[in-house]
């Protein structure tokens, strides 16, 4: 290798001779270096790198400026061909190579140790341009991309920590930990990690040292005081206490929150009022997510480890199509564009599946011969690999050839060339799909005559699509929607173009009524041909929409299984495939609730993409916020470098930028707050809100970004994609319901009084509404024949043994049902055998009121799902008081969905009174640390509940560290 790049620790270029000296190592032009090889084989755009470098000239000069470096560095270390490709540039892996690269490398191949040994600092350390050529765009982006590179090993010394941990290999979970420390030496959980380790080895003194240490930088530099954990540790061996468990401590467990409930009443839940579209693939104040359990303990950083990692045999009906070489700049389009197209016409012929291709294309390294052929194969596990080349022909005509390798033998199976315009692609992918097939069919049956294709017959519509896929890799929504709908208006029947158009259009459009679900259920109507893999998707997005209007009907339950029956099967068959891993994890992200999955699984599903291929943007939109609610705010910015070290393209990214701002505040309402919001658009606003993670953080910021948001303030800069934040009923509803999930009921009750059922029911547990005003109420819906509002008077009634409303409502609930259509009539029985639980409970006859929710119709209906949380939680609450609280830790564990809400800090509490039941102290402090959280600010009524939260963290992390 003539070239190598050091960027860990500094930056410098090392020859064949020593260190390069002289123009070519001029800091900008090494810097630029560095950027291109963090870009890896996907290569960096030419527009990327002006904005980095020359943000400040004009476009001509710019343009000029970055030809003029690529020239001189070619000139200087002396090859023509340092650079490859044309609009995306990439360093030539044959002349140069580079720590970082070979750092992504071994963390994808799980080679943590090798990865550990490359990291001798932080990325770029100290680097800077000089003052005359100073860029803010390159500073930013160096600690974006060095946050995002310490956070990868950040994660994999704490997998070898925790490893050693769990082996007991105490003396190497000393290293591990110490290094950690290094790291992040306010992480009071990593400290406590590696004090139980030097304990575990005698060292207790080294561990008091460790303590003193940590708790001095606190003090000093964050003027904070350590963790309960840590002092308890510390108390443990000045008494002489046995040393603390082995178990390896669970990452950030003392930011974890649980599903929450409610010690008294409960009350029906019904959407908040105004448009409802907002439940879109994004949107978390409208959005099904399910509480996190125990199975999302590895969910701090993607690292789910890809299965073709241990395979011990190359599988012989897999295929791996490797990147062609392309000459000509203009057709640079179809060197990945090939990857994609040829891996779908070959999935399914017969029993041949492929490799994802954004696998492929991470893995890939070197230029299209047997030899990188075949590392390819050993790396994917496939037998089989496809390469070759791109050539011109003539004016507008190309000439491919296409290599088919065993990779086992390392043995050439066939040629085959094809000669066509340009503009006619399709041929060519179908003659090269055709010639790879019968060149197998000779050896083994292949049905040569019966294969799927990408779906269109146009080239021009199907280079629109493949445009469309690189933008949607990089969430620029609205570039990828308008290439999308190019190849649509090229090919109406352009099945995949249709797909993924819903797709990117429910991001870039979240209050399109229509738009997402009708090309969804288009793409499904021309869903003839394809691959199996590509089919499986389409299938599961068309469900996914279909869900997404949450019909009333029973058919919604159907849809639901079936959706999550698929991608069962997709992830099945294609267990390296990132999409497929992607799709499964916003199924979960927004309809896993119903089906009894947590955030956990959900953040697995992410992770598991993520760690198959990390420069996936759309994987980490929905993992920023999660992993927020399952390990704290310290966690979910590690997401967000590693999104924001991708340079996505889309709006969010502004508003997710943000988000981490605001959970990197230490109190209520700083000065610094003001700064940073009064700028933003309200599209900014909505997407940080998105992001926050909800009641991990008792300093309240997503508060003051509602009171923005609801505000008459609209900046100059305001897109307003999302017309709902004009709407005054919207408005309302989301103040008031961000009020009343922290706690602030009267603040709550003020804004919104009765408008809002759902909303009143849950105001009415907090005890912010007086006795006589929700008495007055109930009777108010009961007496106007409302149903579904007086249903949120159920266990407020049964709390005050009040059986003769609960009696009105079952007989109003009967007789709507009789005179109803089939769908009411459904809604209206439910209705009435709930109201029948909650008269029994009335009664105070808990037996019976327990055999009756249990038996509850819950598939009755698709409206019925809006009863589940309350009703899930009067039942979790009675089983835990009849002695069955694993039960009741069960039932409660997907959360509550929709919006952050009072019921979701009921619900934790109810859970974590079932886990100290059945002895679960990790659920318990869980659970009592996000309630504490929650409503640290909160109302004087609920004052008891915050207390005896906090008793039960102080008690419980004395227990833990024993």
């Amino acid at each position: 290798m003539p070239f190598r790049l050091r960027t860990f620790g500094g930056l410098s270029l090392t020859g064949e001779s020593g260190p390069v000296t002289g123009a070519a190592a001029q800091r900008r032009k090494l810097a630029l270096l560095a950027v291109l090889a963090t870009g890896g084989e996907r290569g960096v755009s030419r527009d990327r790198l002006l904005a980095l470098f020359w943000s400040e000239s004009d476009a001509e000069h710019a343009r000029h400026a970055l030809t003029q470096s690529l020239s001189a560095l070619r000139r200087e270390l002396g090859s023509d061909d340092l650079f490859l490709g044309s609009a995306d540039l990439s360093l030539n892996p044959a002349l140069i190579d580079s720590d970082v690269a070979d750092l992504e490398t071994a963390l994808a191949r799980t080679e943590l140790e090798r990865a550990i040994a490359l990291y001798v600092g932080p990325f770029l350390d100290g680097v800077h341009l000089d003052h005359a050529h100073g860029s803010p765009e390159f500073e930013h982006w160096v600690d974006a991309e060095r946050a995002r590179l310490a956070g990868l090993i950040a994660d994999a010394l704490e997998r070898l920590a925790v490893g050693a941990t769990e082996r007991r290999e105490h003396r190497r979970a000393v290293e591990w930990w110490r290094r950690l420390a290094a790291l992040d030496p306010y992480s009071s959980q990593i400290v406590s990690g590696l004090m139980r380790a030097l304990i575990a080895v005698g060292d207790s003194a080294g561990a008091l040292r460790q303590a003193e240490i940590h708790a001095t930088l606190l003090r000093e530099e964050l003027h904070m005081e350590p963790d309960e954990t840590v002092l308890a540790i510390v108390r443990q061996i000045h008494i002489g206490s046995p040393p603390p468990r082995d178990a390896a401590p669970r990452p950030q467990a003392d930011l974890t929150r649980g599903p929450i409930a409610f010690a008294e009443a409960v009350v029906p839940l019904a959407r908040p009022p105004g448009p409802r579209h907002r439940a879109a693939r994004k949107g978390r104040w409208v959005l099904a997510v399910g509480s996190g359990l125990a199975a999302a303990a590895a969910a701090l950083g993607a690292l789910s480890i890809s299965r073709s990692h241990a395979r011990a045999a190359l599988d012989p009906n897999l295929i791996a199509v490797a990147p062609f070489d392309v000459f000509d700049p203009k057709l640079q389009l179809w060197r990945e564009g090939l990857v994609d197209v040829l891996s779908r016409d070959l999935d399914g012929a017969g029993p041949l599946r492929t490799v994802s291709p954004t696998v492929v294309i991470r893995r890939w390294r070197g230029r299209g011969d047997p030899e990188a052929a075949a590392t390819l194969g050993r790396a994917t596990g496939a037998r089989l690999a496809v390469f070759g080349t791109v050539l011109t022909a003539g004016q507008d005509s190309i000439r491919l050839t296409a290599t088919l390798l065993d990779v086992a033998g390392n043995e050439v199976l066939g040629e085959v060339q094809v000669k066509a315009s340009v503009d006619r692609m399709d041929l060519v992918t179908d003659s090269i799909t055709r010639g790879v097939l019968d060149e197998l069919n000779r050896r083994r049956p292949i049905a040569a005559n019966s294969y799927a294709s990408v779906g269109s017959k146009s080239g021009p519509a199907l280079k629109a699509f493949l445009r469309g896929e690189q933008f949607y890799r990089r969430t620029a929504w609205d570039s990828a929607v308008a290439y999308y709908r190019r190849a649509i208006a090229i090919d109406s029947t352009f099945a995949l173009a249709l797909s993924h158009l819903s797709q990117v259009d429910a991001w870039a459009e979240p209050t399109s009524e229509h738009p997402a679900q009708a090309y969804a259920f288009r793409s499904a109507a021309f869903n003839k041909g394809l691959a199996p893999r590509d089919s499986l998707l389409i299938v599961a997005d068309s469900l996914f929409e279909a869900l997404r209007s949450f019909t009333d009907d029973a058919a919604w339950w159907a849809q639901s299984h079936r959706l999550f029956a698929t991608l069962a099967t997709a992830a099945e068959r294609y267990p390296d495939d990132p999409e497929v891993w992607f799709q499964l994890g916003d199924a979960r992200t927004h309809f896993g609730y119903w089906e009894g999955i947590t955030r956990g699984e959900a953040l697995a599903a992410f992770d598991h993409a993520i760690a198959l291929d990390s420069g996936f943007a759309p994987a980490y939109l929905h993992p920023i916020r999660i992993v927020g609610e399952l390990y704290g705010p310290a966690a979910s910015r590690r997401y967000v470098a590693a999104y924001l070290a991708l340079s996505p393209g889309d709006i969010d990214a502004e508003g997710i930028r943000l988000a981490s701002r605001l959970m990197a505040l230490t109190s209520t309402r700083p000065p610094a707050l003001g700064s940073l919001l009064n700028s933003a658009s309200s599209d900014v606003l909505m997407s940080a809100l998105d992001a926050l993670p909800e009641g991990a953080d008792s300093t309240e910021p997503e508060l003051e970004v509602v009171r923005l948001i609801v505000s008459d303030r609209l900046t100059t800069n305001t897109r307003t994609r999302d017309p709902t934040v004009l709407d005054p009923v919207f408005r309302r509803s989301l103040m008031s319901n961000a009020q009343a999930f922290r706690g602030h009921g009267a603040a709550a009750y003020q804004i919104a009084g009765n408008r809002f059922p759902d909303l009143f029911g849950e105001l009415v547990a907090l005890g912010a509404v007086p006795d006589d005003s929700a008495r007055a109420q109930f009777e108010r819906w009961l007496a106007h024949r409302v149903a579904p509002a007086a249903a949120v008077g159920l266990p407020w009634w049964a709390a005050k043994g009040d059986t003769a409303s609960i009696r009105r409502f079952v007989a109003l609930s009967d007789s709507l049902a009789e005179a109803g259509s089939a769908q009411e009539r459904r809604l209206r029985l439910y209705d009435a055998a709930r109201g029948g639980a909650y008269l029994a409970l009335a009664q105070r006859d808990t037996g019976a009121a327990l055999r009756s929710f249990e038996t509850l119709p819950d598939s009755l209906c698709g409206g019925c799902r809006e009863a589940f949380p309350w009703t899930h939680l009067t039942r979790a609450e009675l089983l835990t008081a009849g002695g069955r609280a694993e039960e009741a830790l069960q039932l409660l564990a997907p959360g509550v969905p929709w919006w952050p809400r009072p019921l979701s800090v009921l619900t934790a509490l109810a859970q974590a009174r079932a886990a100290d039941r059945v002895g679960d102290r990790d659920e318990e402090i869980r659970d009592y640390r996000f309630v504490a959280s929650a409503w640290a600010h909160a109302d004087v009524e609920l004052k008891p509940v915050v207390a005896e939260a906090n008793a039960a963290v102080v008690r419980l992390a004395g227990q833990h560290s024993r």
